[in-house]
């Protein structure tokens, strides 16, 4: 597995997070109560504001969008993920900028994948020079800014979550 292994430039990221955005968007639409009135549902990822996401605790709902984007495959090597899924940060959690991150850009840098490609990755992130991972995280999060900024349900939710508004309750 060597550098070339993980195919992460722009075009790939970008159509992924397209993917991921369009999922979300319709998980969100088929949440929504049909009129007034309607039975209290339970809130989509995207529609929670607060702070950004501090743990890594993620809902049922947000894997399931991973999974419809990704036609129930690895993110990595593109075989069926079966119950063998692990939640691939392609952004780390340890990275500096993630607590900063809206609620929705974090989401936006997660995907599922087998804990192999997982751990390969982290290898990989780890034996390539900080200038090359440094290289991969800005385009990450270039991408992701540019599909919230883009896409009116996640500009929306950035917004809230910005400002804190619309907090779960």
């Amino acid at each position: 597995m060597g550098d070339g292994w993980f195919p992460l430039g722009a075009a790939r990221w970008r159509a992924s997070c397209e993917a991921v955005a369009e999922a979300a968007a319709v998980g969100v639409i088929r949440s929504a109560p049909v009129h007034r009135g309607a039975s209290p549902r339970a809130q989509h990822p995207l529609e929670r504001g607060g702070p950004p996401m501090q743990g890594r605790g993620i809902g049922a709902t947000w894997l399931e969008t991973l999974a419809k984007a990704q036609g129930g495959a690895c993110f990595w090597c593109g075989r069926p993920l079966g119950r063998r899924a692990t939640l691939e940060h392609v952004l780390p959690f340890s990275h500096p900028d993630w607590p900063a991150l809206p609620r929705v850009v974090q989401l936006l840098c997660l995907r599922l994948a087998h804990g192999e490609c997982n751990q390969a990755y982290n290898t990989w992130r780890q034996t390539r020079p900080p200038a090359r991972v440094a290289e991969v995280d800005a385009m990450v999060l270039r991408v992701a800014r540019q599909i919230v900024r883009r896409h009116p349900l996640l500009a929306l939710a950035a917004s809230r979550q910005d400002r804190g508004l619309g907090a779960a309750g």
